[in-house]
């Protein structure tokens, strides 16, 4: 459904309003900021890069066997077109932003949360409250499900769902039922996560329409 343009106008307005909080609460997370980015830093020394390994399960005449894939690490990659301390800096922004919201933002953790859950069942002045919230905080898309619980639960749950079906259909020789009943599966268990990618992409439409209003 289309939002009305006295409601995207509603959602745009204000978008650039201060936070309620004062000067010395900006003080006092800027400070568990920096700690935080020196502690990322001392871990990355450290760390080791390791190939990534993802498990797969094939049947040949009946008989079942694992076949794991191994990805290249990308700290090993030399053909890129950043830099490891780039790379670094993008993670340690990222991890900043996650944690920052988990602890100060439980307005925006209810809004995605109401969004995922109830948009459907709910006045539309409520909706448009919650969109206006999550338009506001654009730059945490595509870490919604880090940041909120509720959304990292219903993922591990659905993808549990779909491998219990799998296996469950290992046996099976008709392979479009068997795909019919993994998709039947996936579907019934990602109705939250749908909801919310809907109404997310309506918060994108909104902020490409801003930007094509700026002058760059």
């Amino acid at each position: 459904d289309r939002m009305s343009m006295s409601s995207l106008l509603h959602i745009l307005q204000g978008h650039v309003r201060a936070s309620n909080m004062d000067i010395h609460q900006y003080a006092e997370i800027a400070k568990k900021q920096d700690s935080l980015r020196s502690q990322l830093k001392k871990d990355a020394s450290f760390a080791k890069p390791r190939p990534k390994k993802c498990r797969f399960a094939e049947v040949t005449d009946g008989q079942i066997r694992s076949n794991v894939k191994e990805v290249e690490c990308l700290k090993t990659m030399k053909s890129l077109w950043w830099k490891a301390s780039e790379m670094r800096t993008i993670q340690e922004e990222l991890v900043e932003t996650v944690q920052f919201f988990r602890r100060y933002r439980h307005d925006y953790i209810e809004s995605v949360e109401v969004i995922a859950q109830k948009s459907d069942k709910l006045p539309e002045e409520v909706v448009e409250k919650h969109l206006k919230n999550l338009t506001r905080d654009n730059y945490t898309r595509g870490l919604e499900a880090h940041i909120v619980k509720l959304l990292s639960q219903n993922r591990r749950t659905t993808v549990r769902a779909v491998m219990q079906e799998q296996e469950n259909a290992a046996g099976m020789k008709d392979e479009d039922k068997k795909m019919t009943q993994l998709r039947k599966e996936s579907l019934a268990n990602s109705k939250l996560s749908t909801r919310f990618a809907e109404k997310m992409g309506q918060c994108d439409e909104i902020i490409a329409l801003k930007a094509s209003l700026s002058s760059w």
